[in-house]
């Protein structure tokens, strides 16, 4: 069950990652071809975002952090609970072909209301 799992360090899924990225298509000779450690990746980021979920979701104060640049908009989120524990993690990021204020606060909201329904 996904709940049991839990991730002691990020900085394990990023050394997995990195490596494999740095391995290219070929994929890692310890692990598989190309395709499927790309899907091994996959599934660990699909745990990690669950894991994030449930720290935003038993957190008593969250806040958001917005970084727009190239053409790309990340909102990622630091939170902590009761008993000061504190987690940070990515929210969601966009494409934004509108740059101005206007437009990266629009996209903003979208992100947020999608990450809110979807996610937590």
């Amino acid at each position: 069950m996904l709940s049991k799992i839990e991730f002691h360090s990020h900085r394990v899924l990023d050394a997995v990652v990195q490596r494999g990225l740095s391995a290219g298509v070929q994929g890692l000779a310890t692990v598989g071809a190309g395709k499927k450690y790309r899907k091994m990746v996959l599934c660990l980021n699909d745990g990690l975002k669950a894991l994030q979920a449930s720290w935003a979701k038993k957190a008593d104060y969250i806040c958001l952090l917005r970084d727009a640049r190239k053409g790309r908009l990340a909102i990622r989120f630091a939170c902590v609970d009761a008993q000061l524990t504190a987690h940070t993690g990515l929210l969601n990021w966009s494409a934004v072909s509108d740059s101005s204020a206007h437009g990266i606060v629009v996209r903003t909201h979208e992100i947020s209301i999608f990450s809110c329904i979807i996610k937590l």
